[in-house]
């Protein structure tokens, strides 16, 4: 008689099997062993809802706060109206079509006049002296736009930087005034549509005003201006006033 015994795990010894007596089972078949059914995972429990019951006051402050301020915030985001300031992804905020442009037309009977409507465009110079057919001919091919012509003999306010060019008793009575200070305190050579000479009447020379930006009144005047059969400026002015910096 042999006697089996199995082990099971976690170290504990399982209860001895019975005796089987193995000689009535010689000559047996042996029967294969049946595969046994593989076990499903059953998935957890789910807990059971609590019973209804009445919360408690601090939870359910928390719950209406909480509900008054998403139907605000609903309210507001469809009550906002849908305007040009309105940016959409990628592009930058648009100011509305009915927004008031803070810059003054006029002061004083003095046009405000910017930079940009003086530079927007291309004027080329000859290199040769006017008297030459091809300086003659490059001087006719430029056209000056209208609104710019339009200026001409006007009384003007134009923002820019000094340059002073010539002093009498320490006030300076002829400058130039640069569209930006980087072309006056840098040495970059401007344009022709860049700079405005500027000419005070006699005995009127101004305070030197030097890197910050100032403030002309006079009368404008648009056309080539040449010296010794050379072009040398478009745009000059005869000076009445000079304020500091004014913001235009």
């Amino acid at each position: 008689m042999l006697a089996v015994a199995g082990l099971t795990g976690c170290g504990q010894q399982s209860p001895p099997a019975p005796s089987v007596d193995v000689s009535q089972l010689r000559g047996a078949t042996i029967q294969p062993l049946q595969a046994q059914p593989v076990l499903e995972e059953v998935p957890p429990a789910i807990p059971e809802a609590p019973l209804a019951g009445k919360p408690q006051v601090a939870e359910v402050a928390k719950l209406k706060a909480g509900a008054r301020y998403w139907q605000n915030f609903a309210k507001l985001q469809t009550s906002l109206p849908v305007t040009a300031q309105s940016p959409q992804a990628g592009r930058p905020a648009e100011p509305p079509s009915n927004a008031v442009d803070p810059t003054p037309q006029v002061i004083d009977g003095y046009r405000v006049v910017d930079f940009k409507q003086l530079t927007k465009y291309i004027f080329k110079v000859p290199d040769d002296p006017v008297t030459e057919p091809a300086a003659k001919e490059m001087l006719g091919e430029n056209e000056i736009p209208e609104d710019v012509q339009a200026l001409n003999k006007q009384k003007i306010a134009l923002k820019g930087y000094m340059l002073p060019l010539r002093t009498e008793d320490g006030k300076v009575v002829e400058f130039l005034v640069m569209a930006n200070q980087a072309l006056c305190c840098f040495g970059a050579v401007p344009k022709i549509t860049e700079y405005v000479s500027v000419r005070m009447p006699e005995g009127r020379g101004v305070n030197e005003l030097k890197d910050i930006p100032i403030t002309v009144f006079g009368t404008f005047k648009v056309g080539a201006i040449v010296e010794n059969d050379y072009v040398v400026g478009l745009y000059e002015m005869t000076g009445h006033t000079l304020n500091g910096p004014i913001d235009l």
